[in-house]
């Protein structure tokens, strides 16, 4: 298992650098990150679809490194790359065991090269989420406050990376609830609390994003369109194949499976009790994660595109 992951995570990797030989020029996205990282006024970094944290991150990295196109491109790359090893995180904190799964599913789709090494946030979003997926199972191990704090800075950055992210994180901490809840930790309950408390707080200034007031601002809201949306989804799920659809939801199914058998009552041996624990965490965190996301564009009337998927897909490969 671990030659083969490390073999999928090599050809994974020649595949991201194949791409940045290839991309091309920037497109009109892209060049309008670029603009917006070289304007240091607040109000101007949150005219985008997304928070601050990637206008801040380039703009740090052309003065420490450049301003060329290769380099920029270089810059998003790295950040496609680092989905694939937030899912080694994930599966080592995990149960010390490759991230197989989320390597087939997510890291050899060609949409999620594309999209993810984009100069967009996407791939430095998808990334965080999966680390805060990783990062809450790590701090429920041992739940400390000193944890809670430093997971409520991951989970600020994972916010601020997108606004989806947001609903992705509140799942979690749902999650993390559904666990404490059967192990009857009920000290850790209000920190899961401050934890989705902090990051929630920290989307306050882009209040006026979500709702506009009346004037152009509301054109971008065109609505949600459910066919187009589940067409974008079936782009990704139906890569490389159209067989692959049944995959991705026979696995969904299963691990909602597992899921549900874990409500049962803990056993009294140990490992047996945390591996239920896992499962209804994933489990949790994968369905909540999925109706919130849905949720989030329906209320939001987002005219929704396919890399918008992205995080998503990223999330429920870590669960799976």
């Amino acid at each position: 298992m671990w030659i083969a992951a490390a073999v999928m995570t090599l050809l994974i990797g020649a595949l991201h650098f194949h791409f940045l030989a290839h991309v091309g020029g920037f497109w009109r996205d892209e060049v309008n990150l670029i603009n917006l990282a070289r304007i240091h006024t607040y109000q101007l970094l949150t005219h985008d679809s997304f928070p601050m944290l990637l206008p801040l991150l380039v703009n740090a990295w052309t003065h420490v490194v450049g301003h060329g196109e290769g380099v920029l491109r270089l810059f998003g790359i790295f950040w496609g790359l680092a989905v694939v090893g937030a899912f080694w995180v994930n599966t080592w904190n995990a149960r010390r065991s490759p991230p197989l799964i989320s390597l087939a599913l997510f890291g050899f789709n060609a949409f999620a090269i594309i999209y993810g090494d984009a100069l967009r946030a996407y791939g430095l979003g998808s990334a965080l989420i999966v680390l805060v997926i990783a990062g809450m199972w790590w701090f429920l191990k041992n739940p400390t406050w000193g944890r809670a704090g430093l997971m409520a800075g991951l989970t600020t950055l994972s916010v601020q990376a997108l606004f989806q992210n947001a609903v992705a994180v509140a799942a979690i901490c749902a999650a993390a609830w559904a666990v404490c809840l059967r192990r009857r930790h009920w000290a850790v309950l209000p920190k899961v609390v401050v934890i989705g408390l902090v990051a929630a707080l920290t989307l306050l200034p882009y209040w006026t994003n979500f709702f506009p007031p009346p004037g152009p601002g509301q054109l971008l809201f065109s609505g949600f369109d459910f066919a187009a949306a589940f067409s974008y989804l079936s782009t990704y799920l139906q890569f490389p194949f159209p067989q692959f659809q049944y995959v991705w939801a026979a696995l969904v199914v299963l691990a909602v499976g597992c899921a549900l058998a874990a409500l049962r009552p803990a056993r009294t041996v140990e490992n047996a009790a945390a591996e239920s624990d896992l499962r209804l965490y994933a489990g949790v965190t994968l369905v909540l994660g999925t109706a919130g996301f849905f949720w989030f564009v329906w209320v939001g009337k987002l005219d929704i595109k396919a890399w918008h998927f992205l995080s998503l897909l990223a999330l429920v490969a870590a669960c799976l």
